[in-house]
């Protein structure tokens, strides 16, 4: 399973790479003009702290395939490798992912809403392809049948595309399309906390505190074995 930060938010970003197993991180042009800052600023910002260790996801705005290619070389000469490009699904879109390709980057095809669409981007060479999981749920869709019959034609047409889940508003969306097959996600930072967190560890962590307090005083295990 690969974990990706949505979120174009620098001290963000770098918090949660403190703690979790991030393979990188994933914006799009409403996350990064939430920032409101100066477009170089945020992807090199985001590049210093990420390094190339892990992936850049960047958005292309252009309308045009020519102009996707464009922009993502620009982008790449910004921040270098690592890099995936983000390209909506559209006409556009489906002429500009073999010529992304053609150029070694890798391709995330977005804003997915059909198994259809998803087995067109991944036909036209998309690395990964992106479902927005609540805001098909918001439409009395099922974001985990989604995921399902985008696994299911990829298994039968043996077709190597990662599904990266995206759009969630809570844990058990992100849960659901794990457990219906998808091998990545991208979550937003306020919605880590929930993934590692639950109410029985708390219970069960501040029981051996108490524990340890009553025999140890608190003391640390080197402390005590060092003295």
């Amino acid at each position: 399973m690969q974990y990706f930060i949505d979120s174009a938010n620098i001290p963000a970003i770098d918090a949660i790479c403190r703690s979790f197993p991030i393979t990188g991180v994933t914006t799009n042009p409403s996350i990064i003009c939430k920032e409101k800052e100066d477009l170089k600023k945020i992807l090199t910002g985001i590049r210093n702290v990420i390094t190339q260790k892990r992936l850049l996801q960047v958005q292309a705005v252009a309308k045009t395939a020519e102009g996707i290619l464009a922009e993502a070389r620009a982008v790449r000469l910004l921040v270098g490798d690592p890099l995936a490009i983000k390209v909506p699904v559209s006409r556009e879109g489906l002429r500009a992912i073999p010529m992304l390709k053609n150029e070694g980057f890798l391709v995330t095809a977005t804003a997915i809403f059909s198994p259809q669409q998803a087995m067109l981007c991944a036909c036209s060479g998309a690395d990964y392809v992106a479902p927005y999981i609540n805001r098909f749920d918001s439409i009395c869709g099922d974001g985990e049948q989604l995921v399902h019959a985008i696994v299911n034609l990829f298994d039968a047409s043996n077709i190597d595309c990662k599904i990266l889940g995206a759009s969630f508003k809570n844990i058990l969306q992100v849960e659901s399309i794990m457990e219906a097959g998808a091998q990545s996600v991208t979550i937003a930072p306020e919605l880590f906390d929930g993934i590692v967190s639950h109410p029985m560890t708390d219970l069960s962590l501040e029981t051996f505190d108490r524990h340890w307090n009553e025999v140890y005083g608190g003391a640390s295990i080197d402390t005590l074995l060092n003295a």
